[in-house]
């Protein structure tokens, strides 16, 4: 087997089956390479720019890891980051995503949820799947703005009782 694929698959079960296209260019993917993967059904594209491997099916932590691999500045956020922090409440089915103000991504099936100001502290460092959260704190505020006013407090009690937060 090629050496590339080999590499491929061993990346992509890293991070949901997901791959930029500049990721498979990187990795020695020509366009034709990735045109052919394409036509082979082992890359499905998600999006333009984004395929998933073909052997994984699609599900949330795809779409979470694909729009994280494509632009660099967002961060999942709201009641998707307390699913993933496991805080309790967090039942909206939807993938909330946190941008800057100036970033307007087109992502099919995610709210997206621009904002003047992301300090550092406000996202927490990448996960090795490449998916990055918003940290405990600032998911906890962004809730705030979707949850009632004492899902909100069960929440925060929950992440201080934790030493997630102070």
């Amino acid at each position: 087997m090629d050496e590339r694929i080999v590499a491929l698959n061993t990346w992509l079960s890293a991070h949901h089956g997901v791959i930029t296209r500049s990721g498979l260019m990187s990795r020695g993917f020509s366009r034709s390479s990735v045109v052919a993967l394409t036509r082979s059904g082992r890359l499905v594209p998600m999006w333009r720019g984004v395929y998933r491997s073909g052997a994984v099916p699609p599900g949330p932590m795809q779409v979470m890891t694909a729009v994280c691999q494509q632009h660099a500045d967002v961060a999942i956020g709201f009641t998707t980051a307390g699913r993933e922090w496991g805080f309790r409440h967090m039942t909206d089915a939807q993938i909330h995503v946190l941008v800057p103000h100036a970033l307007t991504p087109t992502v099919p099936g995610v709210v997206i949820h621009r904002c003047r100001r992301i300090d550092p502290v406000d996202v927490a460092l990448p996960r090795s799947d490449g998916i990055r959260l918003t940290s405990p704190p600032r998911t906890l505020f962004d809730c705030a703005a979707i949850l009632d006013d004492d899902q909100t407090a069960s929440v925060i009690e929950q992440a201080v009782a934790d030493r997630r937060c102070t």
